[in-house]
């Protein structure tokens, strides 16, 4: 519940001194023709004291290819199917160029593999303009803790920040993190950061992350912009009792950036072994504002002390972020956590929790979190058109309020669970802090029952006289029926087949109750409820459907 331990990256930062380059005779290959990139090769059964201009003249090592000072538009190759010890680093003096990017690749079918056996594997460092393709970078002992498989870092003042990362088809494994890319204090950081179809796994802290330099709410500056994450899974990446002053075994963490979306993408089994006070979380974003993280998968993510092991979760100071068509089950903490620390702070506000999927998730027994949790001093947060169901009995609360939070609106849900309060308010919540309308609550096996503060209500027309919740303009609003789901909903079966058809279970039968029971968001509260529901079917703004779809 916490932001991500700066101290980490930016000790990254410690290892990436650029090297010193020589005028190095080995510039003296033939320049590339009009339409012709300048392409280098690196192959096992090639020579140092080759061109490497062609496959037959190619080089034979990563510290060869290293020597090289690759401008825009140069092709760096390796030759797929066979491994390569060492480091690649590109620093200021290569690529940089946003249009024509160095691309660095295979030749061949199939995949090359990067061996480092300390540090990062690749480094971009005070430059950008570069793409990473199709390569299985793996580390060694000596790089779980100081280095990544991927680490871009900038260390440039000045307010511009650099142009063109793009990272697909990877395949990284045994770092401290998978992919790293943030900046230090007072720098300009990156823009344009795409990462696609890859996989970040058995990284010690964190599967993918961004970051930045300290976050002033007063007076907001983003590091990182314009970042698009789309079908990266986030896997066993499980964190270590070694480091306890921030989080580790996160899987896809967020932090520092402005406008970013994280798209199609998962976070399992992650987690678990940290040693810090906060725990890590499935995918989440923190310092952060205009995040989407959407159609995304967490589930089976692990917390060593009852705290955080989260699915998502928006955290400090992230604002007008939205957490929709998202699937979270089986987590030890919450399946959704919308969290501002700090009084003082105006960082978190406008945040949107819809569309989402959370079922049993509190696996840890901790009392501290819902399927949904809106906790500490978060401001004018919107919860709509959600189905959350509670985790493991005696606690399985759906929904998990903070007496702190101001402005939040709950509405158009699904709330279940088995037994026990469906709901909590960790205090009194006055209506100016939260108002809920038109949702549903049921449990399965005894009657209503909501815990609200010191008072736990078991009628919902009680509930609704002694605190005024579920009325809307004069009307008394809200059920407590079935809601009639196809099921069953509890106890979902973990791994990344199954979850694919877990959505189907939340679709309610014919002849729900809650069918066209919904609030008309737009014309009633002039909300934008979107066109589109879980499944991605279309929706009826006038008499929509309680719940995700």
């Amino acid at each position: 519940m916490r932001k991500y331990g700066r101290a980490s990256c930016l000790a990254l930062a410690l290892t990436l001194a650029p090297t010193t380059l020589s005028a190095c005779a080995y510039e003296a290959a033939a320049p590339a023709g009009p339409h012709r990139p300048l392409t280098y090769y690196v192959s096992p059964s090639g020579s140092d004291k080759a061109t490497g201009t062609s496959p037959a003249n190619a080089w034979r090592t990563l510290a060869r290819a290293d020597q090289a000072i690759l401008g825009p538009g140069t092709r760096l190759l390796l030759q797929a199917g066979r491994s390569f010890a060492g480091n690649l680093k590109l620093t200021h003096a290569d690529a940089g160029n946003l249009r024509r990017p160095v691309y660095i690749g295979t030749y061949g079918k199939g995949a090359a593999a990067i061996t480092a056996t300390s540090g990062s594997a690749v480094t971009i460092y005070d430059t950008a303009g570069v793409d990473i393709h199709g390569l299985d970078i793996r580390g060694a002992a000596e790089s779980r803790l100081s280095g990544s498989g991927i680490n871009v870092y900038s260390n440039l003042e000045g307010s511009g920040r650099l142009q063109g990362i793009e990272i697909s088809g990877v395949n990284i494994s045994g770092f401290g993190y998978g992919i790293s890319i943030g900046s230090g204090s007072g720098a300009a950081g990156f823009s344009n950061v795409r990462v696609e179809n890859s996989v970040v796994h058995d990284n010690i802290i964190a599967g993918l992350i961004t970051y930045g330099g300290a976050f002033n709410p007063a007076r907001p500056s983003y590091a990182i912009q314009n970042v698009y994450i789309s079908h990266v899974s986030a896997y066993q990446n499980p964190g270590t009792p070694q480091l306890t002053s921030y989080s580790s075994g996160n899987g896809i963490v967020l932090g520092n950036v402005r406008h970013a979306t994280v798209a199609w993408s998962s976070a399992y089994d992650n987690g678990g072994q940290g040693g810090s006070r906060p725990g890590p979380e499935g995918i989440w974003a923190y310092d952060s504002t205009d995040v989407i993280i959407a159609h995304d998968l967490a589930y089976g993510n692990r917390t060593r002390n009852r705290v955080d092991g989260n699915g998502f979760g928006l955290d400090e100071n992230t604002s007008n972020s939205i957490l929709e068509y998202d699937l979270s089950y089986g987590n030890d903490g919450a399946g959704y956590l919308v969290y501002n620390p700090s009084p003082k702070s105006n960082g978190a506000t406008g945040n949107i929790v819809r569309f989402n999927i959370a079922s049993g998730n509190g696996i840890d027994g901790s009392e501290r979190f819902g399927g949904i949790s809106i906790l500490g001093y978060e401001v004018n947060c919107a919860v709509y058109q959600n189905t959350a169901i509670g985790g493991k009995p005696p606690r399985q609360y759906a929904l998990e309020l903070a007496a702190t939070v101001r402005g939040v609106t709950v509405r158009n849900n699904i709330f279940m669970n088995q037994s026990g309060p469906i709901i909590r308010a960790r205090g009194v919540v006055h209506l100016s802090a939260a108002q809920l309308q038109s949702n549903d609550y049921f449990s399965t096996e005894s009657q209503f029952s909501v815990q609200w503060g010191p008072t736990t209500y078991t009628s919902l027309p009680r509930w609704r006289a002694k605190t005024g919740q579920e009325e809307a303009f004069g009307q008394q609003v809200g059920m407590t029926v079935n809601p009639g789901l196809a099921g069953p909903v509890f106890s979902l079966p973990s791994g990344p087949a199954a979850s694919l058809q877990l959505g189907v279970r939340f679709v309610p039968g014919a002849g729900s109750p809650i069918v066209g029971k919904g609030m008309d968001l737009e014309t009633m509260f002039g909300m934008n409820p979107g066109t589109i529901d879980f499944a991605g079917s279309r929706i009826s703004s006038r008499l929509p459907t309680l719940g995700a779809q």
